[in-house]
């Protein structure tokens, strides 16, 4: 259903050919999407996620993973991750660059939600399930903040 919503959200905000630009950056600690050093992407989980849970790292995965294939889906320059070394973080430049940023850190996080939804249902450890339901709602405050 994502795959069929991100068009017509984007579609307010570009207008051209190829969907959106990216840029490689300096290095970030965060969780991000980086080069791999093979001309592709892989997902960067900082060091200072340290939990538990692994439930909770599988969903910030599954959330960078979601930025991953909307790059193959959408750039405009995918050349750039050629002969690139590992560990340069992308992002979205040029025009309307923080309205398209929006559109797509809200369908990360919607994936995220989703799967955390499961997860929680599935679990039997209270502590994990309190764990879980924390993160959620740092995810729902993302996507507040994050609407279109």
């Amino acid at each position: 259903m994502m795959k069929l919503l991100l068009p017509l959200l984007l579609a307010s905000t570009i207008s051209t050919a190829c969907e959106v630009t990216y840029s490689l950056n300096y290095p970030n600690l965060g969780n991000t999407v980086v080069t791999d050093g093979k001309n592709s992407l892989t997902v960067q989980i900082s060091k200072g996620n340290y939990t538990k849970y692994s439930v909770l790292i599988d969903g910030v995965r599954l959330h960078e993973m979601v930025h991953i294939k909307q790059f193959y889906d959408l750039a405009c320059n995918p050349e750039i991750l050629q002969n690139q070394p590992h560990g340069k973080p992308i992002s979205i430049i040029g025009r309307n660059a923080h309205a398209i940023s929006k559109v797509l850190e809200t369908q990360a996080y919607t994936f995220e939600k989703i799967f955390l939804l499961k997860k929680l249902d599935e679990s039997t450890d209270w502590l994990e399930k309190g764990a879980i339901k924390f993160r959620i709602e740092q995810v729902n405050e993302q996507l507040e903040i994050n609407k279109p």
